[in-house]
């Protein structure tokens, strides 16, 4: 969504940007027709299927050799070549290495590259030896701080894995992710049903296990009934939860919401107890702070930075120690009942919101990614 946005804005700058979808196979068509003014140019390779199995049983053998990254890099080079462009900005740690490995033999573009939190997990998994989609990562890393022009990192914890693992003190910036409501709004009769006259916490998120769905379900079936959950995300994953909880009717599982600010006006706190050790910017926070919605949220990173008003030090809501691997269930708790039972604290927090939400104004990112490319350019 923020690359979609930020395209989208660099073309009202009068900048001409266009975006990469490298497997359209995987793209969000709920999500990109909502940005109809955004010029997307989508990859597809024939028998994508059958050459991701292979891939993963070369992966299995332990060959370093991806038939869908050789196939890709082949794609993308003739068309970066062919139109000529000035910067190249890769958003995800596959790209960033397969544009940098095109950078090595084509020096006539500037690449950058945004960090969204996947080098520290990719790292982790190398240290503990975890199977990832990557063999040889530290070869890869070598490969990309040798050709990556300029970073772009959203936390203090991409700050420091740069500084001590990838040894990098230059050439990088801390550029906080901007946001504008170019949701469409849906006049949704059965949110509003599910939600009058009640007390209503939410959450919406990637459908992935570490953003710690099952604690808030747990958490919430110990709250007053007067209370509802509604949980906004698309995976199998949460597809086997709404069955485990298909009879439970203070819960309302939306699947994918393609207007999270217009769901969020229909929620009084937003709840994001993620177990996910590299969170870097949660774009729903963003949009709860731009929303004045109430956060309650594990206290991961940049997650306390985010919903605090600089100004006055004060948090829209409250934090939820983490050591790591989970977070206190009893302080998740203590504090969603806290707010249930004094509701009067959520005008005050939704003022603090708005003032933290000033951080993420999207032409204060716009005018440092400009920047960023023309220094680039004269260089």
């Amino acid at each position: 969504m923020f690359t979609l946005r930020l395209v989208q804005h660099l073309r009202e700058e009068k900048c001409e940007a266009t975006l990469l979808n490298m497997n359209k196979v995987h793209e969000n068509a709920n999500m990109t027709s909502q940005f109809c003014n955004v010029p997307i140019i989508r990859f597809h390779l024939p028998f994508i299927k059958q050459i991701e199995k292979i891939d993963n049983l070369l992966l299995r053998l332990g060959i370093d050799f991806s038939i869908k990254y050789f196939l890709q890099k082949h794609q993308l080079k003739n068309f970066i070549v062919k139109h000529k462009y000035n910067i190249v900005h890769t958003h995800s740690i596959q790209i960033d290495h397969l544009v940098s490995s095109i950078r090595k033999e084509n020096s006539f573009f500037k690449h950058v590259v945004t960090v969204h939190g996947d080098y520290s997990s990719e790292y982790r998994r190398m240290e503990k030896k975890i199977r990832s989609v990557w063999l040889n990562l530290s070869k890869k890393l070598e490969l990309l701080k040798k050709h990556v022009d300029y970073w772009v990192l959203l936390s203090e914890e991409h700050e420091i894995f740069f500084r001590k693992v990838m040894q990098i003190r230059y050439n990088y910036s801390k550029v906080y992710n901007g946001f504008s409501d170019t949701y469409r709004r849906l006049d949704d009769s059965n949110i509003k049903a599910f939600t009058q006259n009640e007390f209503v916490f939410g959450m919406i998120a990637r459908g992935e296990k570490e953003k710690g769905w099952q604690v808030l379900i747990d958490v919430f079936n110990k709250l007053p009934v007067q209370s509802k959950l509604i949980l906004a995300g698309e995976s199998k994953y949460l597809d086997a939860l709404r069955q485990k909880y298909f009879t439970n009717k203070k819960i309302l599982f939306t699947g994918f919401y393609p207007d999270p600010v217009g769901l969020l006006s229909n929620i009084d706190v937003l709840v994001l107890p993620t177990l996910y050790p590299f969170e870097s910017l949660p774009t729903v926070i963003i949009e709860a702070l731009y929303s004045g919605v109430t956060v309650i949220a594990s206290d991961i990173h940049e997650i306390k930075t985010m919903i605090t008003d600089p100004a006055s030090a004060e948090l829209a809501g409250f934090l939820i120690p983490f050591n790591g691997t989970s977070i206190d269930e009893n302080e998740l708790y203590s504090k969603m009942l806290y707010l249930y039972e004094n509701p009067r604290l959520l005008d005050d927090f939704s003022q603090v919101a708005k003032r933290a939400f000033l951080k993420f104004d999207m032409k204060k990112c716009i005018q440092n990614y400009i920047d960023i490319y023309i220094r680039l350019l004269q260089d």
